[in-house]
């Protein structure tokens, strides 16, 4: 072993650290290409169903429609409806007469992208009322990175 290292220069050592070290960058710059423009970007659209909003940071786009995905876990297509909330159909802001109505605020926990509409909780409660014989409707204002402030101020405007 005390030969080898004799035998080995510093400058061969330099060269050798160097081409490792380019070959890593290489490589991680091929990975970030793949990555980027390959396979990742069509996975998770998500962001595509948001537009700025200078008081609650985040809204839904209303009529949009994203791709929610996860290789191996979920495959979605959320729907955002013509008032911006997260729904199949599509509703008014004024109360239908004689309808009660649920508003159920939250985070990304109620949003829920990653289960198709019929699977949401919201959309679970509001099947419970229709078979109870009760017509309300319960409709998700689930924004995902939305906090109990931000609500406020989408309940209040």
């Amino acid at each position: 072993m005390a030969r080898l290292n004799k035998n080995i220069s510093k400058s061969s050592l330099t060269v050798r650290l160097a081409l490792w070290v380019g070959g890593a960058l290489v490589a991680l710059i091929l990975a970030e290409v793949y990555l980027r423009f390959g396979a990742y970007s069509p996975l998770n659209r998500a962001w595509d169903c948001y537009q700025p909003d200078l008081r609650m940071y985040l809204t839904y786009k209303p009529g949009a429609v994203c791709p929610y995905r996860r290789f191996g876990e979920y495959d979605t297509l959320p729907r955002i409806n013509n008032v911006g909330l997260r729904s199949d159909s599509d509703t008014t802001f004024d109360k239908p007469v004689g309808v009660k109505r649920i508003v159920i605020m939250g985070d990304s926990l109620v949003a829920a992208h990653e289960v198709e509409e019929r699977d949401t909780f919201v959309k679970l409660l509001e099947n419970k009322f229709r078979q109870r014989g009760d017509y309300v409707e319960v409709l998700n204002g689930g924004v995902r990175g939305s906090s109990p402030f931000l609500e406020y101020f989408y309940y209040k405007f």
